[in-house]
């Protein structure tokens, strides 16, 4: 059936600048979920649990070979694994969050020792770097068996990794969902906006890879769940009419019928300062730069094997500590470890837990988001306490007996100026208790002047994390599925 849609002022659209046509798909789903990635892909697991209809949408095609990719070989760089350490994370209801991340941990558990053959390959560098921090008093830990262990401890990194191949959702909690009646997955599918009325969401519009566009609808009492990704949720939300009205404004000519809310404006990451130090008195051996594009054979044999090297992510070490400014606030930051080159040690140090500066995710005429405002080390207490922790690895390096040296011209200021992203962006869209104009989402994750509208990925959370985001962003995402599917009455 085809119906006329509405002009861009009227329903949001995508600044087209004409009404378009949209057919209308016959079937009502009670939970239909906007992105495929990792927190999709949990949050839409859980909510199959209940029997109820859930449709995963993916703007996407499929990822791994096993899925259906078949167009595109991988290289050997492609395939490579990252490290993943686990969170501690405090979420209201006393163990809530808890066994949501014990539940995601029984499919995904992780590993801090990859090769199957029981072998650490390639470990030089965690051997002296274990060493020097070891003498400026801190010790080991294992950070898969005690994740809440933050303060002066370093670890073997641990990698979401199992039988050989990189472990995600896509092949342990995707499978389980398809294997129910009551679960879709569509790909292809770009989810423009949610169809509303007043506060009330209908369905969504999702453009399919030719460029026709589809109205999907939800259940009477359904719900659309976002989970698009920081940059994209917010355009989601955008040409929903949801966020500040000059965002709305943009895509839609001015209207009346929106919702302000600061979508976009909270955006946090972290920063992230390159530190290099040598091992003079150490022969500290660093990869080759073919090691994983172009693998000798014998590590191919290995890998063949679900051993050996390609294993394993180039870090070798991992580590976390606290760290506080003049005006007492504290910080958490975590580090990566490497040989960057033989006998040279590169530490990646990440301003985590307690950064307070903000950025912007904007949209612009053309319908893509962007990022308008970088939120690394915006504040002056950010840039002091990134300054103390690189401090002091360069005071450690300078002690008379240190195994690791560094040149007496670095300066904290100097590497400062080369400050990189961490690539783990959070709080487009970020959860607080009320609508105090400071937040998108409630502690349900709905959106504000909702009914049945929740952001179930990374764009939701109000902090960064002390390490890593994916665990963090699953975790988070089956909670959020549990407490909507708990809500289900109330709308």
């Amino acid at each position: 059936m085809q119906i006329p849609l509405i002009t861009l002022k009227e329903a949001l659209l995508l600044a087209l600048g004409e009404a378009a046509a949209a057919q209308v798909e016959q079937s009502a789903y009670d939970y239909i979920v906007a992105g495929a990635g990792a927190a999709g892909i949990v949050a839409a697991e859980q909510l199959s649990q209940s029997g109820r209809k859930v449709l995963l949408l993916e703007r996407g095609g499929p990822s791994l070979y096993s899925t259906g990719n078949t167009q595109q070989v991988l290289t050997w760089n492609d395939t490579m694994t990252t490290y993943e350490a686990r969170p501690s994370w405090h979420w209201d209801v006393p163990k809530g969050i808890a066994q949501a991340a014990a539940e995601l941990y029984e499919h995904l558990p992780g590993t801090n020792l990859a090769s199957e053959d029981g072998k650490r390959y390639d470990d030089a560098a965690f051997d002296i770097t274990s060493r020097f921090l070891l003498a400026n008093g801190w010790s080991e830990t294992d950070a898969i068996k005690d994740p809440e262990a933050k303060e002066l401890v370093y670890a073997h990194p641990a990698w979401s990794i199992a039988n050989g191949l990189r472990d995600t959702p896509v092949r342990k909690i995707l499978d389980a969902a398809k294997a129910r009646a009551c679960f879709s997955l569509q790909l292809g599918a770009k989810v423009l906006r949610a169809v509303r009325t007043g506060s009330k969401v209908t369905g969504v519009e999702v453009e399919r890879a030719d460029g026709t566009r589809e109205i999907i609808p939800l259940a009477e009492d359904g719900a659309l769940l976002v989970a698009a990704g920081t940059h994209s949720t917010p355009r989601v939300l955008f040409n929903s009419g949801i966020g500040p009205a000059a965002q709305i404004d943009i895509v839609a000519g001015g209207t009346t019928n929106w919702i302000e809310l600061p979508v976009g404006r909270s955006l946090k990451n972290h920063a992230v300062a390159t530190i290099t130090l040598t091992g003079a008195k150490e022969n500290v051996p660093a990869l080759p730069a073919t090691a994983f594009p172009s693998p000798s054979q014998e590590n191919i044999d290995l890998f063949a094997h679900s051993s050996g090297v390609l294993m394993q992510s180039s870090q070798r070490l991992n580590f976390w500590t606290s760290l506080n400014t003049t005006t007492t606030r504290q910080y958490a930051v975590q580090g990566t470890v490497r040989a960057g080159a033989n006998s040279t040690i590169s530490i990646q140090l990440y301003l985590t837990h307690g950064t307070s500066s903000l950025g912007e995710v904007s949209i612009t005429p053309d319908g893509k988001t962007n990022m308008t405002i970088s939120p690394l080390l915006r504040s002056a207490e950010d840039r002091e306490a990134m300054s103390a922790g690189v401090n002091m690895f360069l005071e450690y390096a300078r002690l008379p007996d240190s195994i690791l040296t560094v040149a007496d011209n670095v300066t904290a200021e100097a590497i400062l100026t080369k400050i990189a992203s961490g690539a783990h962006n959070l709080g487009t869209a970020q959860m607080r208790v009320s609508n105090d104009g400071k937040s998108v989402v409630d502690e349900d994750t709905k959106v504000w002047g909702t009914d049945n509208l929740f952001v179930v990925d990374g764009s939701f959370h109000p902090k960064v994390p002390t390490g890593n985001t994916q665990a963090p962003i699953m975790i988070a995402a089956k909670y959020a599925a549990k407490r909507i599917l708990a809500l289900r009455r109330d709308w």
